[in-house]
């Protein structure tokens, strides 16, 4: 009857269903507006690639000027279809073969940020994604994998145990614990490709059985030429210092960084920007007096807001390996990565309020406004040993004022309060438990807040064109599949929000089927009965089922998918266990009831349960032989003849039913 559907016996079974079944940490999605229509309009498509450069590692070659990418992703995003055109057409220029990332996991992954940011919020919006074909959905797919795993090796915990992995192609110039230009592009990515894949599981999924020579096959079939150079660079030098494929396969395992895994996105985020933001508010090195000029304010220092607060960006007062370092573009280049995985974060549901929120934003108040306020009155910067500048916000090519908005029109607009946000719960996997190929699902909106705490008004969950349900809560037949379904809100001011969760119905992956309950007669009257036991209809989704065994309680009965067994008169509970090839095993109980057989009903000569005319037709031909003490002859009342004694008695019962 598969009532009692269980899974048990081996642990790695008992883990595989836990993930399966535990829904990812899913946050309310802020409904983050559009950044302002004037940025959005300036957000021309440059239509820029990324290239080969600085010790194997990618650059664009505008990689000042990218940020309008995304921040075309962040309005297409929001609904503004206005940038609609020009995102699609700069994301599919990156997803041909010498325009796409390089994914060597080095320096070169704080540019490749725009491109996986802008991928994160595109698979997290139903609108955008839907308008993406099934082959540039896959070459997606692949490059946001290329980027997770070049930058699980050179990040991992495993891989670093010993001295800093080179990149994937032996590249040595980085390091997971340099300047904030590397590590906010390296850890940048495991951020981005874990929300693009919808969490942990997902993405320890991808890692844990990474298979590196059909990951190149795939990425040489797609045409994806610069990340297939990338991945192939040891087979095409093999006396190069670029790992193998064993190499990257064994160290991206059970991936930790830090001592942190994908399942603390929030915890890694965190960690990122309290190193990005952590120094105290000052006009430049050495009181403001610089180095030689260099590595100072150009004007505004007495104006300087929150001198000596602490969140300054890191890079206004670090160290290379030439000395002190002071430089607004190393300060841009680690602001930018960071809110790009602020970002993404947060519209795919992984952000998460509390102190580590708390202390990232505290930083940030102090940090970003002191880097914009720097840029407004020119900044000269000092690194490598030698100085250039000034730099100020006007400077052509370099979407200072685009990134600007990202915060202050986007993004610190939800920290204020100011933003409805909608929480539709997270992503998980259901079994099919009656295995009728539809699942009923509770969907659970009760999260989601109104801007400045006003009421939720209104729900709609959506999924494709049809609506589910106008309801906080409401349950929802779904098939098996992934079923994508957005959950809109709207407060009581108008304010609304949009959330996506991503429920994926599968068959459960070994199941026992006894059978349904069923009643059985003692025809004989003896009080027992043999019952057929039958698990015929038990299967196994991804092995072979090698063991059947039929038990009550602890007693077993039987071996085989079918088998028999003498059963008493009663009820009986039975159960068949299934063990597959891998060791699982699987149970269903079935109720048998063994009913003794009813006393037959005088005179019922052909037992159909009446006494009527055609039971007289049996007595009548039968009349005057030897019976044989059964109703069947004639033979009423069993003492050997059909005779007047047993007419009487059918006449006394003529009419009657059983």
């Amino acid at each position: 009857m598969m009532r009692a559907r269980r899974f048990t016996t081996s642990v790695g079974s008992l883990l595989l269903l836990a993930a399966a079944a535990a829904p990812s940490w899913a946050a309310p999605v802020p409904g983050l507006p559009s950044p302002p229509q004037d940025i959005v309009n300036a957000a021309n498509a440059v239509t820029w690639r990324y290239y080969y450069g600085h010790d194997k590692s990618a650059h664009t070659n505008d990689a000042s000027s990218c940020g309008r990418q995304f921040t075309l992703a962040l309005a297409s995003w929001a609904g503004n279809t206005s940038a609609d055109y020009r995102m699609f057409r700069q994301l599919r220029h990156n997803l041909e073969g010498d325009y796409c990332i390089v994914a060597a996991g080095g320096y070169g992954a704080q540019h490749e940020m725009i491109f996986t940011g802008t991928c994160a919020l595109v698979r997290h919006s139903p609108r955008l994604w839907n308008q993406l074909t099934a082959d540039e959905k896959h070459k997606m797919d692949l490059l946001m994998k290329a980027a997770m795993v070049a930058s699980a090796w050179t990040t991992s915990d495993l891989g670093n145990s010993g001295g800093q992995n080179t990149d994937l192609m032996g590249g040595t110039n980085l390091n997971r614990g340099w300047n904030p230009n590397f590590r906010e592009g390296m850890f940048g990515a495991m951020i981005t490709a874990t929300a693009y894949f919808g969490g942990a599981e997902a993405a320890n999924a991808i890692l844990n059985s990474y298979d590196h020579a059909a990951f190149v096959a795939e990425l040489n079939a797609a045409g994806l030429t610069n990340t297939y150079i990338t991945f192939n660079y040891k087979a095409d030098h093999p006396t190069s210092a670029a790992p193998s494929g064993l190499q990257i396969a064994n160290e991206i395992r059970n991936y930790r960084a830090y001592g942190r895994g994908l399942d603390d996105l929030m915890g890694i985020y965190h960690n990122l920007t309290t190193d990005t933001y952590d120094k105290n508010v000052n006009t430049g090195l050495n009181g403001g007096a610089g180095i030689n000029g260099y590595g100072k304010m150009d004007s505004g220092q007495a104006g300087l807001p929150n001198l000596g607060a602490l969140g300054m960006l890191t890079e206004f007062n670090s160290g290379d390996a030439s000395g002190s370092r002071s430089s607004i573009g190393y300060a841009y280049d680690g602001f930018r990565p960071n809110l790009i995985s602020q970002v993404v974060l947060m519209v795919t549901g992984f952000w998460e309020e509390g102190s580590q929120a708390s202390t990232c934003l505290s930083r940030m108040r102090i940090g970003i406004p002191d880097l914009f306020y720097k840029l407004d009155h020119g900044y000269w910067n000092w690194s490598n040993g030698r100085g250039s500048g000034p730099y100020f916000m006007t400077d052509d090519g370099h979407d200072y004022y685009m990134t600007k908005s990202w915060w202050y029109n986007v993004v610190e607009l939800y920290h204020d309060g100011l933003l409805a946000a909608a929480d539709a719960g997270g992503n998980r996997t259901i079994y099919d438990t009656g295995m009728d190929g539809v699942e009923t699902v509770t969907l659970d909106g009760t999260g989601s807040t109104g801007a400045g705490g006003l009421p939720i008004a209104s729900y709609r969950w959506v999924t494709g064109s049809t609506v589910l349900a106008t309801t906080a809560t409401a349950d929802a037949a779904l098939p098996l599949g992934e079923n994508a379904i957005t959950l809109t809100v709207t407060d009581s001011g108008g304010n609304s929000a949009t959330a996506l969760v991503r429920l994926t119905v599968q068959t459960p992956p070994l199941v026992a089927n006894a059978g349904p309950d069923r009643t059985v007669i003692d025809t004989d009257g003896d009080g027992l009965q043999l019952v057929a036991l039958d698990g015929t209809g038990s299967f196994a989704r991804d092995t072979t089922i090698t063991n059947y065994v039929w038990s009550f309680g602890t007693t077993m009965l039987a071996l085989g998918p079918t088998a028999g067994t003498v059963l008493p008169v009663g009820q009986w509970t039975l159960t068949l266990t299934i063990t597959d090839s891998a060791g699982d095993q699987a149970a269903d109980d079935v109720v048998i009831t063994v009913q003794a057989a009813s006393a037959p009903t005088p005179g019922d000569c052909d037992s159909d349960g009446d006494v009527d005319l055609d039971d007289f037709v049996i007595l009548k031909q039968n009349f005057g032989t030897p019976g044989g003490a059964t109703q069947a002859d004639g033979d009423l009342d069993g003492d050997g003849d059909v005779d007047l004694d047993d007419f009487v008695i059918l006449k006394q019962n003529f009419g009657q039913q059983a």
